[in-house]
Parts: C-alpha cells; sequence; structure tokens
C-alpha cells in the first residue's frame, strides 16, 4: 500500500527527479501493476501521480499520453485523463506567463 512513497518523493525532489522516477515507473510498469494487482485502483492512481504527475512540457505530456495508450490501465483512465488535462492546461499557463512581460524583470522593477 506504500509502494507510491519512494516513487513519488524522488519525483517530487527535483526535474531531475521527477524523470527519474518517470523513468522507473516505465521500465517496471509490468511489476509496479503486479505488485497493485486487484487492490483499489486508487493505488495505482498515486504511482501514476507520483511519478509523472508534475510535468508543464507539452512534448513530455504527449508522451506520458502515448505511454498510457500503449499500457491501458482502464481503472486509471479518468485519473490519467484528468492529470493528463491538468498537465497540458500548467503547461498552457507556464507558456504564457514566459511569453507575458511579468519574465523582465523591469516589469517587477517598475512596480
Amino acid at each position: 500500500q506504500d509502494i507510491f512513497y519512494p516513487m513519488g518523493s524522488v519525483g517530487r525532489s527535483s526535474r531531475e527527479g521527477q524523470e527519474i522516477s518517470w523513468t522507473f515507473f516505465q521500465q517496471h510498469f509490468d511489476e509496479i501493476k503486479g505488485m497493485i494487482g486487484s487492490a483499489s485502483s486508487s493505488l495505482m492512481d498515486a504511482c501514476i501521480v507520483s511519478c509523472c504527475g508534475r510535468v508543464c512540457c507539452t512534448n513530455k505530456v504527449d508522451q506520458i499520453e502515448s505511454f498510457f495508450k500503449e499500457h491501458p490501465l482502464p481503472r486509471s483512465s479518468r485519473k490519467i485523463a484528468q492529470m493528463l488535462e491538468n498537465m497540458r492546461t500548467n503547461s498552457s499557463f507556464l507558456k504564457n506567463l514566459q511569453d507575458s512581460p511579468l519574465k523582465d524583470a523591469e516589469f517587477w522593477d517598475s512596480l
């Protein structure tokens, strides 16, 4: 039941940690799926969100979506869809911020 805690801790530690956690999830997907078995789908949901829920890059979101199309998890499909939507929203928001005057020191100095 605590399987997702180590993956989440690594994934939340830094960008590099997030990449390590996601790579681990992909490489050990069948093992993780087997450990969770028929337990509550919330355990798999927690693993998924812990390993890739913080992504904020459109290319990476597309890669994650492709992975779950190739490795379907019907019991987690709603959580995956919500997570992908959230990541795309965050990616769009980040791009808007990066394209706005808010990124310039002059904007903040003028306040």
